[in-house]
């Protein structure tokens, strides 16, 4: 994906929020600071940067804003998509992972998936418990701030913190999976405020870069299946809706389909693709070329992708890394795993049709 439309470049200001709108996307950015010499360059797709110098504190966040009417089962599930580079120091405490605030309760929360120094006991407050999710093992925490800066003035909140074990720069977050785990352990989450994408930096002088990055809930779900435009690089399909403009202050999804034991079916021009759910953004209409519906009309190309065949796999800027088999009774998450060692998000294209697959180890 890579940085893609419309730069806009904000140095924010100290002490308050500066918020709006990314372009016509569904995404929302917000950049919070106390001193120092920062700034925040987002893109119209979501990606964005951030760098901070001297820094009491920085945010710097881009992804949903919700109007606080709805829980999270209401408005997801909710998932995130994500590619990120960090250099330099970020002080004494930092965060980098999801990021955002409830209401009624009022709560803070982060799932940190990384970090510069990564966060202790000491900031985290008790340990309330952990599990399991997106490949690793999350520990969770639970502080109190008291008559801190808050999204309703000075307050006094619990901040919930999912801190995986180690840390990673890009993947799948399956974030209502957190706040479910949350309330199980009596973490109660209110209506929804915000998520989105984090960097938090309590001082150093440094910088992030989110190179590729999608969110989904239900309002917006992962695309399905559609043809690329180009043979030669696959892109990412978006379709963007606006959304409203609120300011926030710092003191301010159909679900990408889960983990199944889905396997490619044989491949034959008389059979129809199966949906492979193990595969995040891997998925194919169901149906037949024998029996009538409006799955006739779709292109070959799209009925057959998951199926059994010659898949080529690219990196998120377009850059072709190779081909993998996709046999049958196996995943394309399997397939390329097993010829690319590194956790990451992949492109993976037959034909004119792209899809995007998260592998993590």
């Amino acid at each position: 994906m890579g940085h893609e439309g419309k730069e806009s470049r904000t140095q924010g200001q100290n002490n308050s929020s500066v918020t709006g709108n990314v372009g016509s996307s569904p995404y929302h950015y917000e950049i919070w600071y106390q001193g120092g010499n920062n700034s925040m360059t987002y893109y119209d797709n979501g990606t964005y940067k951030a760098s901070w110098s001297n820094t009491g504190d920085f945010l710097a966040r881009v992804g949903f804003k919700y109007d606080e009417k709805q829980t999270y089962e209401q408005v997801g599930p909710i998932d995130a998509y994500f590619n990120w580079k960090k250099q330099g120091s970020a002080g004494g405490y930092n965060y980098i992972g999801i990021y955002g605030w409830t209401v009624d309760p009022l709560v803070e929360y982060y799932i940190v998936d990384d970090w510069f120094s990564k966060p202790g006991a000491n900031l985290l407050g008790q340990r309330k418990g952990e599990f399991t999710v997106d490949g690793d093992t999350y520990e969770i925490w639970q502080n109190t701030r008291v008559q801190q800066p808050s999204i309703k003035g000075t307050s006094t909140f619990p901040q919930y913190f999912s801190v995986r074990k180690s840390g990673r720069s890009c993947g799948h977050i399956d974030i209502t999976a957190h706040f479910k785990k949350w309330e199980e352990l009596g973490m109660k989450m209110g209506k929804m405020y915000e998520a989105k994408v984090l960097v938090e930096a309590g001082g150093g002088s440094g910088s992030f870069d989110v190179t590729y990055f999608k969110m989904t809930d239900k309002k917006h779900p992962l695309e399905s299946a559609v043809p690329s435009s180009s043979s030669e690089a696959p892109k990412s399909s978006s379709d963007k809706a606006p959304s409203s403009s609120s300011a926030a202050p710092k003191s301010s999804s159909d679900k990408a389909p889960a983990s199944s034991s889905d396997k490619a079916p044989a491949s034959s021009s008389d059979k129809a693709a199966q949906s492979s759910s193990s595969d995040p953004a891997v998925t194919a209409p169901a149906g037949s070329s024998s029996s009538a519906g409006p799955s006739d009309a779709l292109p070959v190309e799209v009925k057959t992708f998951g199926m059994a065949g010659i898949y080529q796999v690219f990196d998120m800027q377009g850059k072709f890394l190779g081909k993998v088999e996709l046999v049958s009774g196996s995943t394309l998450k399997e397939a390329i795993g097993s010829k690319f060692p590194r956790s990451a998000i992949y492109m993976v294209k037959r034909g004119s049709v792209a899809k995007i697959v998260a592998v993590e180890r």
